[in-house]
């Protein structure tokens, strides 16, 4: 979709007086309403993440792994090697 666009803007030649003018400083590409959009997706994106870590399992109903008993493998078998 924005093949088109960045296809006319290539093959178009830049404007000389865009050429000679230097950068703006006073323009500001992250304005006070994306700081916020910023700040407000962070704070809810680590406020679903902490609902999914500490209730996930209670949300998906899901059985508790405590009580399966950890069973160690033996030192040197080829097939469950950890190295």
């Amino acid at each position: 979709m924005d093949f088109f666009a960045a296809l006319a803007l290539a093959t178009e030649p830049p404007l000389i007086q865009v050429l000679k003018s230097g950068p703006n400083r006073r323009f500001s590409v992250l304005t006070t309403p994306i700081w916020r959009q910023v700040i407000f997706m962070s704070f809810y994106n680590a406020a679903i993440i902490l609902f999914i870590m500490l209730f996930g399992r209670i949300a998906a109903k899901l059985q508790s792994f405590d009580n399966y008993i950890r069973v160690d493998l033996p030192k040197g078998d080829k097939d469950y090697d950890e190295s």
